[in-house]
């Protein structure tokens, strides 16, 4: 974020804090001159009362805060005294975690080799984030709905991936995980198109080979499939990515550098894509033509509901104008 984007933020912030603490003082002298019109001490005590629940709902949350432990911030070089004090930290909080029970923690080794344990269910679920950001997107169609659900599922998963490696994370790693990830994944080192394109394309080229004549013939079936594959395999890389990113800020045990983090977390994203697109792409294309399916058979049914009855229409008409020709004719014959 550059200087004029910090600032622009910084006036932003300080304009509303400002309207919204105008609002709050407005109506707490309104309720309290409520009040002093039934009793004077009435006023006073709903007045202080608010100023006194105000003070505490702002100080308590910045209290609990500054008393919680300091995060695991990886130190910038693998030796000296600020790494080993992190390998202990690090050491006693794997130690807590129930996936690494019984496990050696005693040496850098063993706390790498739980590590790597840790990597496969990390992976295991950012893999599942990304089934589920392409199949909601995917099925949804709806722009600013996705954005909101897509910003759900990523929080979602960078929480279940903290959690992996860490038994119970203060709110104060949480925050540096959260903010690293995003610096990481959007601001740092944002994907070009043409990076976003070349670890797609493997990924659509596989889905578009093997699932997109599954509703030959139908034009419109076939525009949905193929816009809901697009977005589906846009979110599902992108939740992929921030997945990955969230791993390795999670498991590092040297401060990572940010650049290789999102290069790193690019190139496995696009490893992972590959397989979660086909699946969904797969589901995406059972939903429409169950839909189309449905859509034809009415359709059809309908039609021939209609030629039914047309032509049952036009039989009574035809048996009525025989029977009307024979009654003519018995009357001409007497």
């Amino acid at each position: 974020m550059n200087a004029t984007m910090r600032k622009l933020v910084f006036w932003g912030a300080l304009f509303a804090s400002l309207v919204f603490a105008v609002i709050v003082v407005n109506q707490i002298l309104q309720l309290a001159e409520f009040g002093a019109r039934v009793d004077p001490r009435l006023g006073d005590g709903i007045f202080w009362g608010l100023v006194l629940i105000l003070a505490t709902s702002f100080t308590v949350p910045f209290v609990l805060l500054f008393r919680l432990p300091a995060p695991l911030i990886p130190p910038a070089d693998d030796s000296g005294p600020d790494y080993e004090r992190h390998l202990a930290r690090l050491r006693q909080r794997l130690g807590s975690n129930p996936l690494l029970r019984e496990r050696p923690l005693a040496t850098r080794p063993e706390i790498e080799a739980s590590l790597v344990l840790l990597d496969v269910q990390a992976t295991d679920v950012v893999k599942r984030a990304g089934s589920r950001a392409f199949l909601t997107t995917a099925l949804s169609q709806n722009g600013a709905l996705d954005v909101l659900l897509i910003l759900g599922i990523q929080a979602r998963l960078v929480w279940d991936v903290s959690h992996v490696y860490f038994q119970r994370p203060t709110f104060r790693d949480m925050t540096y995980l959260y903010s690293n990830v995003l610096t990481t994944a959007f601001l740092a080192g944002e994907v070009d198109d043409a990076e976003l394109s070349e670890a797609m394309q493997p990924a659509l080229s596989a889905v578009m080979g093997s699932a997109a004549g599954v509703v030959p013939g139908l034009q419109v079936a076939s525009t949905v499939f193929v816009n809901s594959v697009l977005s589906g395999t846009a979110n599902a890389f992108l939740t992929l990515r921030v997945g990955v990113i969230a791993r390795e800020y999670s498991r590092a045990v040297t401060r990572p550098q940010k650049g290789m983090v999102r290069r790193l977390a690019v190139v496995q994203a696009g490893g992972m894509l590959g397989s979660i697109a086909v699946a969904g792409a797969a589901k995406v294309s059972s939903a429409i033509g169950r839909a189309t399916g449905k859509a034809v058979t009415g359709a059809i049914t309908g039609a021939g509901r209609r030629i039914a009855s047309t032509g049952g229409a036009i039989k009574d008409r035809i048996v009525f104008g025989r029977g009307a020709s024979r009654e003519t004719e018995g009357e001409g014959d007497s």
